[in-house]
């Protein structure tokens, strides 16, 4: 690239503009349909790769325009040009796997309708990072916000419909926040450049609080850390699976890229902002992952578990030095990666048998081996499991967290701690029970070479990056002004070298013994009696099924009676914490009162004709 800026606005140009484009050919062609639109993603993700050698030195514009007295204005920051690289990567995942998948809607829902808001949304998620003016940012977050909304809502279901409903009302609440910020940094500073508002370093004193806290809000909302999550375990198990993994891969990131700027790049902000981020952080952790372990919806347990992780980045950016930073932001593109591989492996999951439920699942394991082995990297990288990249991103932040010089950092090292154990508990319920075990429903239909892929190229990904993590330190470098040096290191070849091989010895003592026919299955027993001479007459009043097997939900419900976090499930279930349920509740209350005080009678209306005169005449009589 000699000019790299007049190539910058492809990154923009070419999605949106392919975006009607795909829609209009899908009606000719569904197989140039399909391949304009994976050409498309993976060609942004080529161009993005290629923009890295110019902006290690800074940033890089390459459209600025006056309209008024707002300047519109694009660019490309190291950070910036690093989500646009997991956007359409991603967006490609997507694209390829989505054929196969839509197969099963096929002539009952509008397929082209999907792939051209597939490009849209790409397109939106792609300008709200590069736009390098505030006001800019908000149409493209808008243009996010709606592509989003109709592919959740896709399948045109009740509950797609109830959850898009909540994920638009809840999200345009905070963009409503981000406007009102915005318009308030505009009235303080006379300015929506992030360029300029870089040089200020600070806010208003005055002003600081009110904007910060608009703006937390606001972005909060997407990035789906609690209290105001809820929108998130709704729409994620609606939308169709490809979906799904861009909401949680790259959709929420997006949040949290403007968390970051906002607090970090931006501003500089005082130590108690840092550590209210910290401590939203931690307990976001918690929360979450004690949510997820209860969930018998495939989707809906990493949905919530999506939420756990978002704690994680959250305390990196409240921790605030360079290793909490840097823990934060890989930790960003490790669950990207992750997540969006086990969101479409679920969806690989609901695609053959055609259900959702845990409890239904299991055998699956040796029907897709491929599809298997990329999905167990995948938990074990959520798990943070080395030598993969999740472990390496967590255990940044549990260094992070030990640095961190304030009286609460032990409980930030045990909510990091804790949370990963709560991980393997509720990531392990999702392995066993849909891969594992015996096979409980035919498998309707087998995936596709595009799903396979999709699945595959995030578990090499996972596996590369956490075996030889130093590309993407590097990556960051430009980000946090350099790489942090840590108290410790750890030579990632050579955990992947003895994990491997203690599998390899594992194996090994499995053939040389010959264990496969040594081992000899037995009856499965309850209550000393075996599935033949078993009294069910006894026994049905007491058990909703006997079939001798081991239901996972039946093992983890029993935490919901702990004592300890029964509250929390509770207040879950009954929508105690939804602050979208709250709003509702106030709403109604509010309509109730009109429909009371406009209930049609002449006699009431007099009522409030004559009260307001008479506090008329008090108010002229008494000045």
């Amino acid at each position: 690239m000699s000019n790299p800026g007049i190539y910058g606005l492809a990154l923009l140009v070419i999605p949106l503009g392919a975006s009607p484009l795909v829609w209009l050919l899908g009606k000719f062609s569904k197989r140039l349909r399909n391949y304009l639109s994976g050409i498309i993603t993976l060609g942004i993700f080529g161009l993005s790769l290629g923009f890295f050698p110019y902006v290690q030195s800074g940033n890089l514009e390459f459209l600025t325009r006056e309209v008024g007295d707002v300047v519109i204005s694009f660019g490309l920051g190291p950070f910036s040009l690093l989500m646009v690289s997991l956007i359409s990567l991603l967006c490609f995942l997507a694209s390829i796997f989505s054929p196969s998948y839509l197969k099963r809607y096929e002539g009952e829902l509008n397929e082209n309708k999907y792939f051209g808001l597939l490009l849209g949304f790409m397109g939106g998620m792609i300008g709200a990072v590069i736009a390098e003016e505030l006001f800019t940012m908000f149409i493209f977050w808008e243009l996010m916000t709606l592509a989003a909304y109709f592919l959740i809502t896709f399948e045109h279901s009740t509950d797609s419909i109830k959850a898009g409903n909540k994920y638009f009302l809840m999200s345009e609440g905070g963009a409503l926040a981000i406007l009102a910020g915005i318009a308030l940094l505009w009235v303080t500073s006379g300015t929506t450049q992030l360029t300029e508002l870089q040089t200020t370093a600070a806010l208003d004193p005055e002003f600081s609080v009110p904007i910060l806290s608009l703006f937390l809000i606001g972005f909060g909302v997407k990035a789906a850390f609690f209290p105001i999550h809820s929108w998130l375990p709704d729409a994620h198990p609606e939308a169709p699976s490809p979906i799904s993994a861009l909401l949680s891969g790259i959709m929420i990131k997006v949040g949290l890229f403007w968390i970051i700027k906002i607090f970090w790049e931006l501003f500089s902000v005082s130590a108690s902002w840092g550590s209210t981020l910290a401590v939203i952080g931690a307990f976001t952790i918690l929360i979450g992952g004690f949510l997820a372990i209860v969930q018998n919806d495939i989707k809906r347990l990493i949905a919530y578990s999506s939420i756990s992780q978002v704690g994680y980045i959250m305390m990196g950016v409240g921790i605030g030095t360079g290793l909490g930073l840097a823990g934060g932001i890989i930790h960003l593109v490790n669950h990207a990666l992750f997540k969006g591989l086990l969101f479409l492996g679920a969806g690989i999951v609901v695609y053959v048998t055609g259900t959702r439920k845990l409890d239904d699942l299991g055998g699956l394991g040796r029907e897709m081996p491929l599809v298997f082995g990329s999905v167990v990297i995948g938990a074990l990288s959520l798990a943070g499991v080395p030598p993969l990249n999740g472990f390496y991103s967590k255990w940044i932040l549990y260094q992070a967290s030990i640095d961190f010089e304030r009286g609460f950092a032990p409980f930030l090292l045990v909510a990091a701690l804790f949370g990963s154990t709560l991980s393997v508990i509720y990531i392990t319920k999702f392995i066993y029970s849909a891969f594992l075990g015996e096979k409980s429903t035919e498998i309707e239909r087998y995936p596709g070479w595009g799903m396979k892929t999709a699945v595959a190229v995030p578990a090499i990904l996972c596996l590369g990056l956490g075996a030889h993590p130093r590309p993407l330190l590097q990556s960051i470098r430009p980000i946090i002004g350099g790489i942090p040096v840590f108290e410790g290191t750890w030579a990632a070849y050579m955990a992947a070298a003895f994990l491997l091989g203690a599998i390899a010895v594992g194996a090994a003592i499995y053939l040389l013994v010959d264990l496969k026919e040594r081992s000899t299955r037995k009856p499965a027993f309850m209550g000393g009696e075996n599935e033949e001479t078993i009294d069910t007459e006894r026994y049905f009043p007491y058990v909703d099924k006997l079939d001798f097997k081991v239901y996972p939900s039946e093992i983890y419900n029993s935490i919901k009676s702990s004592s300890i976090v029964n509250w929390l499930f509770v207040a879950e279930e009954r929508n105690f914490i939804d602050p979208y349920v709250a709003v509702s509740w106030v709403g109604k209350a509010f309509t109730r009162s009109l429909r009371w005080a406009h209930n049609g009678l002449l006699s009431r209306y007099l009522v409030w004709v004559f009260s307001g005169l008479i506090v008329i005449l008090w108010l002229l009589t008494t000045q």
